[in-house]
């Protein structure tokens, strides 16, 4: 069983390569997007980002595999310095 990304995914095998690759890094910017948007709630002084639910659409539209790569990739981009954490954060 494919994940949803499988439907649209070229047949030839060069072109794959490079749509998984695009995939991934595209996953991992709407993971920075959604890492941005945060809801401030009133019993915590702690605010909710939308990051969680950035995970969970990756995961069920990519698959497992896709899916962890591009939230390697996010983790891999804040940590070279890209303000991509939570309130833009490096």
């Amino acid at each position: 069983m494919g994940s949803y990304v499988d439907i649209v995914r070229p047949s030839n095998r060069a072109m794959s390569v490079a749509w998984d690759m695009l995939a991934v890094i595209g996953g991992s910017l709407f993971l920075a997007l959604m890492s941005q948007l945060s809801v401030n709630v009133w019993f915590s002084p702690v605010p909710f980002t939308l990051q969680a639910l950035g995970v969970l659409l990756m995961g069920a539209l990519f698959g497992s595999k896709r899916g962890a790569l591009a939230v390697i990739a996010y983790l891999c981009e804040g940590s070279l310095g890209a303000p991509f954490f939570a309130g833009g954060a490096a």
